[in-house]
């Protein structure tokens, strides 16, 4: 199958992109020829990766087999009122690589640009649309009256739309066809990057030196957010004076206030490192390299949030320290097990957090074991990523099969369009 995906992708930051880096790998590796449609090379700074393309071994791991980047390069021609007219460049390019290529199918995640796009691109190719929603293009965007109508119409004029239980009862209710709305399925983790196999990663060659081999890694990998919890860590870590590293992989709108909040806490900045985004191929290394990750959002503006780094540091054997309202939100919470196969904390306590935090820091071989249970008591459950990739292939047949895309009349369109 060769398919046009319009999404975010490395280096743009966050799970959204990370989840599409690995879902075209994981079908490029099944045969499928998959071309993405971005704007990754023109992602601001603070929530860009570290990534050097010129690096061969980075650029192998960006561009894995069959798997085909398509990236607008340039900012947008100038015009008044200034915009970078993401939408139209978008949809332009999708309609130039559809037709280079003959792709037989169009898949857009996240609403804003790539649905709106991909959309576009539709209705110029005749090819089908899936939409995949993510969290915040739903429970934020589209409860904006900016948006609400012509995304309403768009999730009404796609073939698929691919989206969580709760908002897919909301769009049938709202008029769009219950036929055509189909429940995502649970984003597994490939278990051939994230497992208690792999090798962890030299703290140095990320630029971390000096170190100690033994030293405990604490990760915590997020945008610089209040309601990350991680204003609420710095205060916990400040009260222990035991050794360890906490490895913050941080960037987003609130990085000055988190910076100025971690130098007020002299103890915890002592023992804290900041860095910026890591590439999603990165992350298996460097979870390992930890002996807990962390993860404690409250009070998260997106309802019902799943975010994948507790999927990946459980099915690596990395003990997982989790908010009460990230357990709670987790697809398999009720295999979660507080203090044997992970450590659930309220993170507005910092008594309790501080607690927890010492008694990871103090009793490794405990941590140690936390990490095992929750690999072996939940790898059956989140690390079944062929299974994952076949549930989305079984999307795009049953698509294709009921609604088979055809071009529509594109005589009046310029000849250098003409390719359909």
């Amino acid at each position: 199958m060769k398919i046009c995906l319009i999404g975010k992708y490395p280096p743009i930051a966050g799970g959204v992109a990370a989840q599409t880096y690995w879902l075209a790998r994981g079908l490029g590796q099944k045969g499928h020829q998959v071309h993405i449609v971005t704007n990754n090379l023109l992602v601001e700074d603070t929530y860009r990766q570290a990534l050097d393309l010129t690096n061969r071994l980075d650029l192998a791991q960006y561009r894995p087999a069959n798997v085909h980047i398509h990236s607008l390069a340039e900012k947008s021609p100038f015009h008044i009122p200034y915009t970078d007219a993401a939408v139209t460049r978008l949809a332009n390019l999708a309609i130039q690589v559809i037709g280079k290529y003959r792709c037989e199918l169009i898949e857009s995640v996240y609403m804003l640009p790539y649905a709106v796009a991909g959309y576009l691109a539709k209705a110029f190719t005749g090819r089908c649309q899936i939409i995949k929603t993510a969290g915040s293009d739903v429970n934020l965007l589209f409860k904006q009256d900016g948006f609400r109508s012509i995304f309403l119409n768009i999730f009404k004029n796609a073939d698929s739309v691919v989206t969580s239980s709760s908002f897919g009862e909301e769009l049938s209710n709202l008029g769009v066809a219950p036929d055509k709305i189909f429940p995502a399925p649970l984003a597994a983790v490939p278990a051939d990057y994230f497992n208690p196999k792999v090798k962890p990663v030299n703290l140095e060659e990320i630029g971390i030196a000096d170190v100690k081999v033994d030293t405990l890694v604490l990760l915590i990998a997020c945008k610089t957010h209040r309601s990350k919890g991680i204003f609420e860590l710095v205060q916990a870590l400040e009260r222990i004076k035991e050794d360890y590293l906490a490895l913050f992989i941080t960037n987003g709108r609130d990085m000055t206030e988190f910076m100025a909040h971690l130098n007020r806490h002299s103890n915890a900045r002592a023992r804290s490192k900041v860095i910026g985004f890591q590439p999603p191929w990165k992350m298996p290394g460097l979870i390992r390299r930890a002996s807990c990750v962390i993860q404690i959002e409250r009070q998260f503006p997106v309802k019902r949030h799943q975010p994948k780094l507790p999927r990946e540091s459980l099915a690596s054997g990395v003990c997982t320290l989790i908010s009460q309202e990230l357990a709670g939100n987790m697809p398999f919470k009720d295999g979660l097990k507080n203090g044997y196969n992970t450590v659930i904390v309220n993170p507005s306590d910092i008594n309790q957090l501080a607690s927890k935090l010492r008694e990871i820091i103090m009793n490794k071989k405990l941590t140690a074991a936390v990490g095992l249970n929750g690999y072996r008591s939940l790898k059956e459950r989140i690390t079944d990523f062929a299974g994952y990739v076949d549930k989305r292939l079984e999307i795009y047949e049953k698509t294709l099969s009921g609604r088979p895309g055809k071009p529509l009349d594109n005589s009046l369109l310029p000849k250098s369009l003409k390719m359909f």
